[in-house]
């Protein structure tokens, strides 16, 4: 799940700028299936501190192996700063 860094607000996943995400589900050993958000699935940040973020997300995902049929994520987060990922190229 990735959003634009220092903005506040609710973003539409796909549809506002810097708005993604995938959910890769494997199990044993096989292609993975990629499951990415449909319309209507948004990430809100309500507060930046620092490096860190606070928000909630509401996500309904595509699956492509069954028809008609999505998956529901929703939750909320807060992010840190993690040195690891810097410079990281994301798709």
């Amino acid at each position: 799940m990735t959003t634009r860094l220092g903005y506040l607000g609710t973003f539409v996943v796909g549809r506002d700028p810097g708005t993604s995400m995938e959910i890769v589900a494997v199990s044993g050993p096989q292609t993975p299936t990629p499951l990415h958000a449909v319309n209507s699935s948004w990430v809100a940040i309500t507060n930046w501190s620092g490096d860190n973020a606070v928000g909630s997300f509401n996500l309904l995902t595509d699956d492509p192996y069954s028809t008609g049929v999505g998956h529901s994520f929703y939750g909320r987060f807060k992010t840190g700063f993690c040195p690891t990922l810097e410079g990281t190229l994301l798709p």
